[in-house]
């Protein structure tokens, strides 16, 4: 016990116990946190029980990556790292393979729609995706900017 307590001391990561770097990793302070919205039949997309989070996770995790890709001319974050290390292989390019393959994010806001009419049940007739800045100031959280970045209307 009294090496561990040491090795630990000395910041020497011999035994998972005790090591924090092992479990978790400090979060950066921000001033402005952002978030995306989701607005559909004039209603909010909003499931916020925990056992439902599944219906909820492919909207929030998606919209990251989409917007990454729309940002990008269609490459991901990992194309994006990868194609200075691949850029002598001819074959990659010729043949438009990973990474050289543009990702197309034109269709995504159909595919949302699909989603949503599968998890709501009930048929989307328009839907809106806003990214909301807000801050923190004086421990209230206040919107600062509120941007519209899809619209798509379901024919």
């Amino acid at each position: 016990m009294f090496l561990t307590l040491l090795a630990n001391l000395l910041k020497l990561e011999i035994i998972p116990f005790f090591v924090f770097n092992m479990y978790s990793y400090t979060l950066p302070t921000t001033e402005e946190v952002s978030f995306y919205v989701l607005e559909y039949n004039n209603k909010e997309f909003n499931i916020p029980e925990i056992w439902n989070h599944h219906k909820r996770m492919l909207f929030y995790y998606t919209i990251e990556h989409h917007q990454y890709i729309y940002r990008n001319n269609g490459y991901d974050r990992f194309q994006l790292k990868l194609i200075p290390h691949l850029s002598k292989i001819e074959f990659f390019k010729k043949n438009s393979l990973y990474p050289y393959k543009y990702q197309n994010h034109k269709n995504y806001a159909k595919w949302l729609i699909s989603y949503l009419e599968d998890v709501t049940q009930q048929k989307i007739r328009y839907l809106k995706i806003y990214r909301v800045v807000a801050i923190y100031e004086k421990c209230i959280l206040k919107v600062k900017n509120k941007e519209q970045i899809i619209h798509y209307a379901n024919n």
